[in-house]
């Protein structure tokens, strides 16, 4: 079927929500990703450093409560390690340059290049082999922020690190907001948090309001492969949530789905709405005469998304979803006019 992220193949994201059978192989993943044979991670000295710009001091000690465990920061963090795109995400959004980004895909997308302005690059290490414990060690972080990688397995090991900033539900659908909450909480920086998410919502609302052609427009959010397709069709998903919030009424719908309903090219008439957003093979796709005489294509409403904004509607976050309102949402509109 489709490597690494449905679709993605890796590029730019870190393999976060999965589409059909990549949602597996994000489980195996995060199933085998501690450093391989269980050991403890090494201690290592002290390092200078300096405080995360923001943080409130009198907040501290803050304790923060996540489905592995609990932790208490003692003191405002100065090194702070990002494990996941979304996690970097929310870090850049608030302003802070992790030290470290472990990520499946080492590239960053262009709005976290953009929001880096000039700003040190972090230490970049991978994913690939699993949750590279001991080269987070080394890079004496004191605090780890991993909310969809972190799991019972690797938890315990990162904790005798640092304190870990983990999933508060679901660590692959814990919604935007409540990931910008956690980490925020955890740098002592609630009400900043509680600002970042208002923005954001705002420019969601600006943008329903800008294009009213959304507004009950139907949609299908869908990864293609050589003679196959996966649909997200679980209503909790985040790219479903996000695509309601601007009007858009999503046609599948079944709340008992991993997260896509896989379907062959024979199926199509399934994904035929009014706003099709698709990515992935688009020659293989568009070489289909059943493709190509759906009224949905012959109307204008295929919408075809590079790896960047796929990932930024899959994974919504705090500068994902300015970037792909920016990109994409006029696209939208025109399909659904």
């Amino acid at each position: 079927m489709m490597g690494g992220r449905g679709g993605w193949n890796g590029k730019g994201a870190d393999v976060k929500r999965t589409l059909g059978a990549a949602v597996m192989l994000v489980g195996l993943l995060g199933a085998c990703g501690d450093d391989g044979d269980g050991a403890t991670p090494p201690t290592s000295p002290a390092v200078e450093t300096t405080a995360v710009p923001g943080s409130d001091s009198a907040a501290f000690p803050v304790t923060f409560t996540n489905a592995l465990g609990v932790a208490e920061l003692a003191a405002p963090p100065e090194r702070v390690v990002a494990v996941g795109s979304a996690e970097l995400d929310v870090l850049l959004a608030l302003g802070v340059v992790p030290t470290t980004y472990v990520s499946y895909d080492d590239a960053l997308l262009p709005y976290q290049q953009a929001a880096f302005a000039g700003a040190p690059a972090p230490e970049l290490l991978s994913l690939i082999d699993g949750m590279p414990i001991e080269q987070i060690a080394a890079t004496h972080p004191d605090l780890i922020v991993s909310l969809s990688w972190t799991d019972a397995d690797n938890y315990p090991l990162l904790s005798q690190i640092a304190p870990v900033v983990a999933y508060v539900a679901d660590p692959w659908g814990d919604a935007w907001q409540t990931q910008v909450i956690q980490i925020a909480g955890a740098l002592g920086r609630a009400d900043d948090g509680a600002a970042l998410i208002a923005g954001v919502e705002s420019q969601i609302t600006a943008a329903a309001t800008a294009h009213p052609e959304l507004s009950g427009a139907t949609a299908t959010f869908t990864s293609v492969d050589d003679g196959a397709l996966c649909s997200v069709d679980l209503p909790t998903s985040p790219v479903l949530v996000f695509l309601r919030q601007l009007g858009l009424q999503p046609t599948l719908d079944d709340a008992s789905s991993p997260y896509c309903e896989e379907m062959s090219y024979e199926l199509l008439d399934r994904i035929d709405t009014d706003v099709m957003l698709l990515f992935g093979n688009r020659d293989a796709l568009e070489a289909s005469s059943i493709y190509r005489q759906l009224p949905g294509v012959l109307d204008g409403n295929a919408v075809w998304l590079d790896d960047t904004m796929a990932n930024a509607v899959n994974s919504p976050t705090p500068l994902a979803i300015p970037a792909f309102l920016d990109a994409v949402a006029p696209e939208m509109a025109a399909a659904a006019g």
